[in-house]
């Protein structure tokens, strides 16, 4: 604190952005007593929903201080994780994902944009309902959400060949914000193994078939007779399989 008369000068901020109108001296030719102080109006005028930030500096005879202006909205906090992973399908299959999505920060609107679309979009942009990114589909490809509000995100996942597969988009904000996120799969063809004809084990390379086939596992049989054997198969892959056993008949 200063207990002597001061002399001050405002300078206005740089940005054009922020500016100051007249300053108001309580005293005179800018004098400011101990215990008072000078008023400044300070117009904040964007041309976005983004934050602004400049200084304001005070000149006075004991030196320069430097006034920090925030101009700051609370940002947007969506619960979508950087990485989503939709998990394992088959080829020529289609796996959906539901992706909750809440909001936990300020209010928003965000647009979906691919990687190989950034930083020059196409102009429908903003009518598109989703957003192919072979072989992901994500809808809605834009939406809006208030503080608490939540949207579910839908990822189609539809593999024409086997492996692993990831996609990179980013969703830009109005505060004009940019967040970079991946979708990640696997893609799996479907492989059983024989493992056993009754307590007998099926030795490669028949055990490795994609499609096993059980070959000669009946002996002749005399007309009227019935005979049973056990087949013993185990399923290679991460995923359930659904399969029925195809009977080949060969007449002699």
């Amino acid at each position: 604190p200063y207990t002597t008369l001061f002399r001050s000068r405002v300078l206005p901020p740089a940005s054009e952005h922020f500016s100051i109108s007249l300053v108001k001296y309580l005293g005179e030719d800018g004098l400011v007593a101990p215990g008072l102080y000078c008023m400044v109006h300070i117009r904040f005028l964007p041309d976005t929903l983004a934050d602004y930030e400049d200084t304001l500096h005070v000149v006075t005879e004991q030196g320069l201080m430097a006034i920090p202006l925030l101009a700051r909205r609370l940002p947007p906090n969506l619960t979508i994780p950087h990485t989503i992973d939709v998990g394992n399908c088959y080829v020529n299959d289609l796996r959906s994902v539901i992706i909750p999505c809440k909001n936990q920060g300020g209010r928003g609107r965000f647009l979906l944009v691919p990687d190989y679309e950034w930083p020059e979009p196409p102009e429908d942009v903003h009518q598109r309902a989703h957003v192919y990114m072979s072989p992901f589909k994500i809808r809605p490809a834009h939406w809006e959400l208030e503080m608490g509000d939540s949207i579910d995100i839908r990822v189609d996942f539809a593999p024409g060949v086997e492996g692993p597969f990831r996609v990179n988009f980013r969703l830009v904000c109005d505060n004009c914000s940019v967040q970079e996120y991946s979708v990640v799969g696997m893609g799996l063809v479907p492989s059983l193994k024989l493992m056993r004809l009754d307590a007998e084990e099926i030795l490669p390379p028949l055990c490795d078939l994609l499609r096993p086939k059980v070959d000669q596992a009946f002996s002749d049989l005399a007309p009227g007779a019935v005979t049973t054997r056990v087949v013993t198969l185990k399923n290679r892959t991460a995923l359930p399989i659904n399969f029925h056993w195809v009977v080949e008949h060969h007449a002699t």
